[in-house]
């Protein structure tokens, strides 16, 4: 019995202590600046190819005269 208090009360403690350390609004707030991040780089990305794409006809006619 003795040693189940003692598994018991240990088990609480490091629920208690892992508890702490996860914090739903803090993981939601940096999870949510990588995300915003990652689709920023990405909209540029797109913007990057978009002119390459639009400029590639004027490129390629210029170099075919």
């Amino acid at each position: 019995m003795k040693k189940l208090l003692i598994l018991l009360a240990s088990l609480a403690v490091l629920i208690v202590g892992c508890s702490a350390t996860l914090n739903p609004k803090s993981q939601l707030k940096t999870t949510t600046a990588t995300v915003q991040t990652q689709v920023q780089q990405e909209q540029d990305a797109l913007k990057t190819i978009g002119s390459t794409v639009n400029a590639f006809p004027s490129a390629f006619e210029k170099a075919y005269q």
